[in-house]
């Protein structure tokens, strides 16, 4: 089982490099170029979450006096997956391009964080659904919402109305 875990290593560490190389290459282009090389990027960091959690799996499977060196593993990984996704939204929306909102905000509207609003914002108006599901997912950890408030994933409207 530990070689499947390397090999999924392996495979990790071609992909990151690769999205390295990508993410770094966002700013330089333009127009339909960078909207494809902006999907193409999405589409990795999607199959690189996958991996690490065929990854996690094949941990679990290990025995337990093996499992906390690969748990290491997956660990300094998964915080590498979490520097490319911050770089890869630094790049897209650089600061000097995120639109400032009033502060404080309007009453009834969400507090959160304006550069991750702004992105989120700007990459699902980008065709970027998936980008921002998995933004959405974290979004307890950035974000602090109100009980009444939210957030629909198919529109980027917020609701106030009470959920069940």
């Amino acid at each position: 089982m530990s070689s499947d875990f390397e090999t999924y290593e392996q495979d990790f560490g071609t992909i990151t490099a690769e999205l390295t190389n990508k993410i770094g290459r966002i700013p330089k282009l333009s127009g339909e170029e960078k909207t494809q090389l902006v999907l193409n990027v999405d589409k990795q960091l999607e199959e690189v979450r996958e991996l690490l959690e065929q990854m996690d799996l094949e941990v679990r499977e290990i025995p337990v006096q093996s499992r906390a060196m690969y748990n290491s593993r997956l660990k300094s990984y998964k915080q590498e997956m979490e520097k490319l996704e911050k770089d890869f939204i630094s790049r897209l929306f650089p600061s000097s391009h995120r639109p400032t909102p009033p502060n404080p905000p309007p009453t009834g509207l969400p507090r959160v964080s304006p550069p991750l609003t702004c992105s989120l914002i700007l990459a699902f108006t980008r065709g970027l659904k998936s980008f921002y599901q998995r933004c959405a997912s974290l979004r307890p950890h950035f974000c602090s919402f109100p009980d009444r408030a939210r957030v629909d994933l198919s529109s980027t409207a917020i609701s106030s109305r009470k959920t069940t």
